[in-house]
């Protein structure tokens, strides 16, 4: 039965009455935001005709919310948008990389369009904020170290509120590496790396910087203040929220139609994909080759299986299939400063896929697993069995910026061209394309889950591939 709450002015006149039906429980067992509505009450009323006016709506109104097509015109954007996340989080139907994203976005989403009621939120609304994202820009704090970082991490001359597992490391006489100042900070390696090699980042991550090694902001940092433009491609992010978030109330029919749907987001512009050309591809090689036989590996797994970093990272023992030459990719290994190393499942379902292997890899593998097994009884005690390829020096998974920072060590010490984990998954794809490979069998080495994404990303490189099928055929008649 429909819950009546009676609504008084600051005088006690009677002025509405606030109608709540409850709807149940989803099917992890929360309880779900009821159906709300308001009955306004006229001032020529009595109170006892206004109770049972309101008590006619509102029994009017369950029997629509029962049969499905009442809609909630209380229930702000922000309101529903926290129950979609937290439903989305609880029932895991999103992923946590995707949903810490969204929370992000929420910061410049409240405060435009999250006062407005659900069934108030319009198309022009949605463009309206649009429009001011792309004119306001991010008005950005941003940080470059001075000297005297370098200094202080170099040779562990720490502040007295420094954090706590940094003065242990060096009390030990053991030095502070990225990783470890990353983890204390709350921020990522490779943000620390930026950080060290002179480059500005946004002041909350310097800030978290200074704070773990003990010193005010502005004794470690240049700080300066710009307004940045917002890319086309973020503010589609923003858009795909909203979007989510609305398609959930038109499927729950709190909303006739989803508002984001009828609105106009920017068009992101492609980006041109950048690939290792083959001559490059055997420097890498040559480089790897002379690296430890971990690194080696690593290596030779992101040039011959196109898999993204996380993809590579998340490979385990279990998932080699030495018998028949090929590697089964079903993990995505990540970092969230709020969890920290975490696995999931690969981008898509067509990303689980499995990769054929070149015999020469394959033997590169068995002997490194033979390495591995030595290792962990060497350290037996302090070894930590995760089943992981790749791992640090005590068997658990690598953080996934380690793999960067190697590749950056690497490339500076050979000189290569600026070396990224995503740059092989390119130049992998890049190769099958000129050797005249299917889009088809290519979008299912690399896991797209379509093949108009695989055309739509490599675009160009599949233009220049037709240039050259012109030249060989005019060779061949000609």
């Amino acid at each position: 039965m429909a819950n009546l709450q009676e609504r008084r002015d600051k005088n006690g006149k009677l002025i509405s009455f606030s109608i709540r039906v409850h709807r149940g429980r989803d099917a992890q067992g929360k309880q779900l935001k009821p159906f709300t509505d308001t009955f306004p009450v006229e001032p020529t009323w009595s109170e006892k005709t206004a109770r049972k006016k309101a008590e006619a709506y509102a029994a009017t109104f369950e029997e629509k919310c029962r049969a499905g097509t009442a809609t909630d015109n209380r229930q702000s954007f922000q309101e529903y948008c926290e129950y979609v996340l937290e439903t989305k989080e609880t029932s895991k139907s999103i992923k946590h990389s995707t949903l810490v994203r969204y929370r992000e976005l929420t910061e410049k989403v409240y405060p435009a369009i999250g006062h407005i009621k659900l069934k108030d939120l319009r198309p022009q609304h949605l463009n309206e904020f649009y429009a001011k994202l792309a004119k306001e820009g991010r008005h950005i704090i941003t940080a470059t170290a001075k000297l005297k970082l370098a200094k202080i991490v170099e040779n562990g001359d720490l502040g007295d509120d420094a954090a706590t597992e940094l003065k242990e490391v060096v009390k030990s006489g053991k030095r502070i590496s990225n990783i470890l100042l990353g983890k204390a900070a709350g921020i990522s390696a490779s943000t620390v790396s930026q950080i060290k090699a002179g480059k500005a980042v946004r002041e909350v991550k310097a800030k978290a910087v200074a704070d773990a090694l003990g010193y005010p902001i502005k004794t470690l940092f240049a700080v300066e203040e710009e307004i940045k433009p917002y890319e086309p491609k973020t503010i589609l992010e923003y858009h795909q929220l909203i979007s989510s978030v609305l398609s959930m109330a038109e499927e729950e029919m709190i909303v006739p139609y989803n508002a984001a749907s009828k609105a106009r987001p920017p068009r992101a512009s492609q980006k041109e994909v950048n690939f290792f050309d083959p001559e490059t591809i055997k420097r890498i090689k040559q480089a790897f080759d002379q690296e430890p036989l971990k690194w080696r590996v690593m290596g030779y797994l992101l040039v011959y299986t196109g898999g993204r970093r996380g993809e590579v990272l998340g490979i385990k023992w279990e998932h080699v299939d030495f018998e028949r030459n090929r590697i089964h990719i079903v993990n995505n290994s990540l970092y969230s400063t709020d969890i920290g190393i975490y696995e999931e499942t690969p981008k898509t379902k067509k990303s689980t896929r499995w990769i054929s292997m070149p015999v020469s890899v394959m033997d590169l593998l068995m002997e490194y697993k033979l390495w591995q097994d030595s290792e962990a009884a060497r350290l037996s005690g302090y070894w930590q069995e995760s089943g992981y390829v790749l791992t640090k020096d005590n068997g658990q998974p690598m953080h996934p910026d380690s793999v960067s920072d190697r590749l950056k060590k690497i490339e500076e010490k050979y000189k290569l061209p600026h070396l990224n984990a995503h740059a092989f998954r390119h130049s992998y794809v890049s190769a099958l394309i000129f050797a005249g490979v299917d889009t088809v069998s290519i979008s299912a080495a690399v896991g797209h889950s379509k093949t108009s994404t695989t055309e739509n990303i490599y675009c160009h490189v599949f233009a220049e591939a037709e240039e050259r099928n012109a030249a060989v055929i005019e060779s061949v008649y000609d």
